[in-house]
């Protein structure tokens, strides 16, 4: 876990005991501090990205096991629109008892092959899907107000997207095969009562914003952060005393992946 993303197991003992262990833990000290937290039975290993995802892919049954809340935040949370307050998402990947949502009651996701998605779509730039997941990542560069909505309302309405699962828009800058980065960069970026999307059309496919925010297009009104890293000056100096630093066998500097990832600016993105 880190603070944004939390897994949980649950020895699920009545329906609805996914939700209740939500509000349970948003109201536990520094938990409440929590954005997305997901809820899987006892027999799933929480450390094992894979098997959560597939519980989550198996088990969630949209919109219906998505439960929204609202509190206190992170104060270095960037992504809620007021300091220090925002919303959280909690995933019931639990298996379902009687009176609950129906176990993966809805069809596979299913989407036109990417030359058809990314068709007449300037702004969608990169697509990735996650393998074996009803998951769907777009790398995508805003230049509106509502752009990403309208776009994955459009590909509903056009029948390019059916069945049940997620879209995630990322950011253009985004490397969308890098999987660990990406969710990081995606829990960084969203508060889920705002940037998740539900389409009538299709309650069973689930959008979320996961871009950058703007005072223009989104009446935000905060500053948002760049990715601390250092510049390729420093990073080629000190390479080049790693052995006279005896720093121990040679190690990358972390910085090299975020590099082509920054905004335009410095510390504060432009």
């Amino acid at each position: 876990m880190f603070h944004n993303i939390v897994v949980v197991s649950v020895r699920k003992a009545f329906a609805g005991h996914a939700a209740r262990v939500m509000s349970a833990l948003w109201g536990a000290g520094q938990m409440m501090f929590n954005k997305v937290l997901v809820v899987v039975d006892h027999d799933v290993p929480v450390h094992d990205y894979e098997a959560v995802a597939t519980a989550v892919a198996l088990r969630c049954t949209l919109p219906g096991d998505v439960h929204l809340s609202r509190g206190p935040m992170d104060v270095l949370d960037h992504a809620s629109r007021r300091f220090a307050y925002g919303s959280k998402m909690g995933i019931d990947a639990t298996r379902k008892w009687a009176g609950e949502e129906a176990e993966k009651g809805n069809e596979p996701l299913w989407f036109e092959p990417w030359p058809g998605l990314m068709a007449g779509e300037s702004q969608v730039t990169a697509i990735q899907v996650a393998a074996g997941l009803p998951v769907l990542f777009i790398a995508f560069r805003r230049e509106s107000k509502g752009d990403v909505s309208a776009c994955f309302q459009r590909w509903i309405d056009q029948g390019k997207l059916k069945g049940s699962g997620w879209v995630i828009f990322a950011e253009d800058v985004a490397d969308l095969g890098n999987i660990p980065y990406l969710v990081w960069r995606i829990a960084n970026n969203i508060d889920p009562v705002r940037d998740l999307i539900f389409y009538p059309a299709c309650k069973s496919i689930i959008a979320l914003d996961a871009t950058r925010k703007y005072a223009q297009w989104d009446d935000f009104d905060r500053p948002w952060p760049n990715i601390v890293t250092m510049d390729r000056d420093t990073i080629s100096q000190v390479d080049a005393r790693w052995k006279e630093l005896n720093l121990g066998d040679f190690i990358g500097s972390p910085s090299l992946p975020f590099i082509e990832m920054l905004y335009e600016g410095g510390a504060v993105a432009e």
